[in-house]
């Protein structure tokens, strides 16, 4: 997952929030192959410290 590899390049696991949308949050609809590619996806927020 991209938390591990974020971990695994030294960024503490405190700092990482992790949260599974499923279907409850999609950008595009499902009722097309190239809209499930772009409901499969990663989102990164970054915060300042």
């Amino acid at each position: 997952s991209v938390a591990s590899a974020l971990i695994t390049q030294g960024v503490d696991a405190s700092r990482i929030r992790t949260q599974g949308l499923g279907p409850a949050n999609p950008i595009a609809s499902n009722s097309t192959a190239e809209g499930k590619a772009q409901n499969r996806r990663v989102e990164i927020t970054l915060s300042p410290l």
